[in-house]
């Protein structure tokens, strides 16, 4: 690709010039650290941030775990070696990082700790009580099919009545 030919200076212009073009930018591998910027830097609630997870390890026909795949130690010194050299994703990666980090400096790494401290606790709350609202299966291990989950689209935002009911909850709770 034309971002592959660049030189490592020009990928480096490349990316600091998108990341000038963005507001905030979301680290899938810190998704809850993200999420918690996100809401100190634009005033949101826990409550607008708290899903639950879409893929949960489970085979929706045959309600049954599926076993994860362990990544080789060969595939993981290729990742922290032989990947990063030259790669602009990696470098946008990288810089997205630091841009998060900065971020949280700058909000004070207290009160961040603090939030994401309560966005964790209320993350786990709401995994724990609502879980099974987003396995189409019953007790028993059965399929009951795709209409018995609530989602908000596709399987985004699944078991959200659970959710807001569980933190309504909470929040009186407190």
């Amino acid at each position: 690709s034309v971002l592959e030919r660049k030189t490592t200076l020009e990928q480096q212009i490349l990316v600091k010039s998108l990341l000038e073009h963005y507001h905030f930018m979301a680290v899938a591998e810190r998704m809850s650290e993200s999420l918690v910027v996100m809401k100190l830097l634009f005033g949101l609630e826990h409550d607008d941030l708290i899903v639950l997870p879409s893929k949960v390890g489970y085979d929706y026909k045959t309600c049954r775990r599926v076993v994860t795949i362990q990544v080789t130690s060969t595939i993981q010194e290729f990742i922290h070696t032989n990947f990063t050299v030259d790669n602009v994703d990696y470098l946008l990666y990288a810089a997205a990082n630091r841009s998060l980090d900065e971020t949280i400096e700058r909000l004070g790494i207290q009160k961040f700790k603090r939030e994401l401290k309560e966005h964790r606790r209320l993350q786990a709350l709401a995994e724990k009580e609502c879980i099974s609202d987003i396995l189409p299966c019953s007790q028993n291990k059965s399929y009951l099919g795709e209409a018995q989950v609530v989602c908000y689209a596709g399987d985004s935002g699944c078991g959200y009545p659970c959710v807001d009911r569980v933190l309504k909850q909470d929040a009186r709770a407190i």
